[in-house]
């Protein structure tokens, strides 16, 4: 199989095996999918700062007065296209150590007390709140408590090696090491 058959309809793309990481395509006549998106672009859109700002307002000698910045303008479906992967991630997190507690509470409600799940629209909500709840609870410590626990773990050694080891007289609850 050629590296030309691969990629038969795609006619007006860019040449995939015109790149350099292509050479083994080439060799071999197989071609990677990660290859075959970097040739495209990957789909991504590359925004260009300039396009973001304007030029700098700048008085009669030339120095900037004023920086102006446009304010960028997003649909909602590009938000959405920009928090989804982050949003994902988090939500599978949350989600992966959720579901193994609901399906023993559920296994055990079944098997042993021989119940019907009852309202399990309102327990499958619940549990949804559940995971939201922990997906904003550990981003909250992600970003205002851990930071600060570093800083205060960072801070507090060189503190307390300064306030406790260098008194002037010895403690007299604690023996000389003369």
């Amino acid at each position: 199989m050629s590296a030309t058959n691969l990629f038969a309809g795609t006619e007006g793309l860019p040449s995939p095996v015109a790149h350099p990481y292509h050479a083994a395509a080439r060799m071999t006549g197989r071609y990677r999918y990660i290859d075959f998106q970097r040739s495209l672009g990957g789909g991504a859109a590359a925004v260009s700062a300039r396009l973001l700002s304007q030029e700098p307002e700048r008085d009669a000698t030339g120095r900037i007065v004023r920086l102006r910045t446009a304010r960028p303008s997003f649909t909602p479906r590009e938000i959405a296209r920009l928090f989804q992967p982050y949003v994902s991630q988090r939500f599978l997190d949350q989600f992966k150590t959720v579901a193994p507690l609901a399906a023993y509470l559920v296994l055990f409600q079944l098997l042993f007390l021989r119940q019907l799940v009852q309202d399990s629209w309102l327990i499958t909500g619940g549990l949804l709140a559940v995971i939201l709840g922990l997906m904003f609870f550990m981003e909250g410590l992600k970003l205002g408590l851990m930071p600060f626990g570093t800083v205060i773990g960072a801070t507090l050694p060189r503190k307390s090696s300064h306030c406790c080891w260098e008194s002037a007289s010895p403690s007299p609850s604690l023996p000389s090491a003369h």
